[in-house]
């Protein structure tokens, strides 16, 4: 297996052409206006007699903190810190606790559906291959057993 070895004097190369490019990409750039009209842009001055103005470069581009980036200002003490994080705990419990709420409302409501349609004498029940059977007697009482611990479970009322 070949190897390229790089040596001291190689890199010093790479370096003085990484320079030596860099250099031409900050070169001053030119702005004028030649005999037809049209506006020229290059990185050499503009021919004797004609008047040209310089550009300067764009300003490099500036590393945007991800507070500025997402329109919050960070926070000027650890007081400060403690107490938002402490706002924003408050809320997303908040948000758990009613979202809970709303399920077990679901939950309760399912549970007393069930029972409803249980209670009766017949008790139809679709199976695997979507097929549906009538519910035997057994059946239909552990039915009722599950509904009515969902609705112990679930409900408040």
């Amino acid at each position: 297996m070949n190897r390229i070895a790089c040596t001291g004097q190689s890199s010093i190369w790479i370096v003085a052409c990484f320079f030596l490019l860099t250099g031409a990409v900050l070169a001053e750039t030119y702005k004028w206006v030649d005999e037809e009209g049209n506006v020229q842009y290059t990185q050499t001055p503009p021919p004797p007699g004609v008047e040209g103005e310089t550009i300067k470069p764009p300003p490099p581009p500036q590393v945007i903190p991800e507070a500025a980036a997402s329109g919050t200002e960070p926070p000027d003490k650890p007081e400060d810190t403690q107490k938002q994080n402490t706002e924003q705990e408050q809320v997303g419990k908040e948000e758990i606790d009613a979202k809970n709420v709303a399920i077990r409302n679901k939950n309760c409501q399912a549970g007393k559906d069930n029972l409803a349609s249980y209670t009766r004498p017949r008790v139809r029940i679709t199976q695997a291959d979507s097929s549906r059977v009538v519910a035997t007697e057994e059946e239909r009482q552990e039915m009722i057993k599950k509904a009515e611990a969902m609705i112990k479970e679930n409900c408040t009322d």
